[in-house]
């Protein structure tokens, strides 16, 4: 029976720091999502962008919600997000307001 735990012991060792390494990952994730999400803010507001402008941050990626006014102001704010330290990828999902979706035929 020890023999069998002792035997065992390397793979329950590597599993416990793969399961540490995961945490300080999360961890390091949050805080920089953290930065990122009042960087982002900060920036919106120097640039007077934050009207109607929703965003969340997770894993690095941006992804914009809300609703803006023109399709200037929609390429603006994706463009600023890139922009902030550590952003790795921006998801562009602002409507333009009483801009009707366009279809191909």
């Amino acid at each position: 029976m020890v023999d069998s735990v002792i035997a065992r012991l390397p793979s329950l060792i590597l599993a416990i720091i793969i399961f540490f390494l995961f945490y300080l990952l999360s961890i390091v994730n949050s805080d920089l999502d953290k930065a990122i999400d009042k960087n982002l803010d900060a920036t919106l507001v120097q640039n007077k962008l934050q009207k109607g402008v929703r965003y969340s941050v997770k894993r690095g990626v941006v992804t914009l919600t809300g609703e803006v006014n023109s399709q200037s102001k929609r390429a603006q704010v994706e463009k600023i997000a890139s922009t902030v330290p550590n952003v790795q990828q921006v998801v562009n999902e602002l409507p333009v307001k009483d801009q009707k979706a366009s279809s191909m035929r």
